[in-house]
Order: C-alpha cells, then sequence, then structure tokens
C-alpha cells in the first residue's frame, strides 16, 4: 500500500488556457532534473476526453496512467488496471498516491491543471467558470501555483487552426472566447503570470522565473534534453516535435481592425498588461 503524503504537502500547480504556449513552456520546467510533470490533470479528464476519443486514447488524461507511462509508477498493477476504460476519473487519492511516489524518489510533483475544461470547455462540456482541481484538492496542500497566459487575439487565432475552431469561430465564437478567457484570469488574478511572448524572446529568463515561482531547482542543462522531450500532452508534443512558426501568419486587415476594437478584447489586453494595438506575436496585417 502507498503512504499518503503528510497534511499540507506542497503541490505545484500551473494553470493555463489550451493554445497559450503552455505545452512549449512546461516541457522546460519538465526536463529539469528533480521534476516529475503531469500534463493537464482535471478530476474529470479522461470522461471529458472520452466524448472525442475512444479507448485508450482518452486514458492520456489518467494521471495514473501518466505516472505509469512517463515515470515507471505502478508497474505492480500491470496495464489493464491501470488502463482500465472505467476508471475515468483523476481522485484525491490518486493525487496522493502519486504525489507519494514521486516523492519518494526523491522528485518533485508539478501538475499543469486543465483549465479549459473549466473556462473554455468545448467541444468537451460546458464551461463552469471554476477550477475543478482546487475543489478536489481542497485544504490538504500546501499549493504553489503559476499561470500561462498568451496575447488573447494571438490565441484565439491559435484556437481556429486547432480542434478548437469550430466552437469558437465567426463573431459569436470570439465573444464566447473573450468571456472564457476573462473568467479565467479573473479566477487566478494575483498569481504570477508568465506570458508565452516572453518566453519566445527570451526562454532562458523566463525558465528561472517559472522554475524559482514554483520552488524548483534551476539547471541551466534542461536546453540539452527541452526540444526533443515528449512525455506531456498537447499538439503535437506526442512527436517530441512541438514547434512555432518561424514565419507569421497573415490577418486581414479589415478582420484586424473589428477583433481589436471588441470592447472586452481591449479589458482583457489591459488585464493580461497587453498592448491592444500591437499585432500578437506570430502574425501580420495583410
Amino acid at each position: 500500500m502507498i503512504s499518503p503524503v503528510t497534511p499540507m504537502t506542497d503541490l505545484r500547480l500551473i494553470h493555463a488556457p489550451a493554445r497559450s504556449g503552455a505545452t512549449l513552456m512546461c516541457k522546460a520546467i519538465a526536463v529539469m532534473p528533480t521534476v516529475q510533470l503531469y500534463s493537464e490533470i482535471h478530476p474529470r479528464g479522461p470522461a471529458l476526453l472520452a466524448t472525442q476519443q475512444e479507448h485508450p486514447g482518452y486514458m492520456t488524461a489518467s494521471l495514473k496512467a501518466q505516472a505509469f507511462t512517463w515515470f515507471g509508477h505502478l508497474q505492480e498493477l500491470g496495464a489493464d488496471a491501470v488502463f482500465d476504460r472505467h476508471k475515468t476519473e483523476n481522485t484525491k487519492a490518486d493525487i496522493d498516491d502519486v504525489m507519494a511516489l514521486a516523492q519518494s524518489q526523491g522528485q518533485v510533483p508539478v501538475m499543469r491543471d486543465w483549465s479549459h475544461m473549466d473556462f473554455f470547455g468545448r467541444p468537451f462540456c460546458e464551461p463552469t467558470g471554476t477550477p475543478a482541481l482546487l475543489s478536489t484538492l481542497g485544504d490538504h496542500y500546501n499549493l504553489i501555483r503559476t499561470v500561462i497566459v498568451r496575447q488573447p487575439l494571438g490565441m484565439w487565432l491559435s484556437f481556429q487552426g486547432s480542434g478548437l475552431g469550430q466552437d469558437y469561430a465567426g463573431k459569436e465564437g470570439y465573444d464566447r472566447f473573450l468571456d472564457c478567457y476573462l473568467n479565467f484570469i479573473r479566477c487566478f488574478d494575483g498569481l504570477r503570470v508568465h506570458k508565452y511572448e516572453d518566453f519566445m524572446a527570451d526562454q532562458d529568463q523566463v525558465v528561472r522565473q517559472f522554475c524559482a515561482d514554483l520552488h524548483v531547482d534551476y539547471d541551466p542543462t534542461y536546453t540539452e534534453r527541452f526540444r526533443d522531450y515528449k512525455d506531456i500532452t498537447g499538439d503535437p508534443a506526442g512527436s517530441g516535435k512541438t514547434s512555432y512558426r518561424d514565419s507569421p501568419r497573415g490577418i486581414a486587415a479589415a478582420l484586424y481592425q473589428y477583433l481589436i476594437t471588441v470592447p472586452s478584447y481591449g479589458v482583457l489586453c489591459d488585464k493580461l498588461g497587453y498592448d491592444p494595438g500591437a499585432v500578437p506575436f506570430g502574425y501580420r496585417v495583410e
């Protein structure tokens, strides 16, 4: 039997929306020698992913499946038990077990919360506007938390090129996206924010600060392992070839002018510390 973690054990959480550059940024934390990073964890993660994927695909959202596949934990249970199609929740007991296993190896467990499910939801579910993982954890851990964000327009445009695009396309979808993003950032007001654009401009400075905020030992040799690391969720992280364009994509000038003048866009940019009139990183106005 796995020994429970002691009360108020430190648990490090990263809150990040989809298409925010979080897969890329979390890889830099995941390859620190003392870290075991669990990716896009939500209490109902496997069940929600099962609305779009068949077994065993949706088990990539299982905390124990990640522990088994990526870090060699729970081998005594066997793959059939770990990938049980009926085990579609990540429970408090699962978190306790994985925390204890990581710590028994002298490793620091870090979890990226699957914030998309709570604040954006579609196509998996309707958003609740509250972080379900925090409710599951209750007062049992000392939570060390930080947030990843991206310039709102750049993130919305990235939605359009992904499987999330259909639910956030057009004027109605754009308005919905902005409202969801506002709910997300308001919920985590007061936490340290790490910007995708800053990471792309000065990766090492951001990674150092990221490690400091999470109380994780920084190791400069992470750059030797960073690009090819693939034990993480996110498109196309499974190939270990996550990449971001060197050449910017075009935005039609008329569309751009409309998008930046929507009032809630300006409110969101102000809260996140972005210039609402600036063209987002990775794009150009044509």
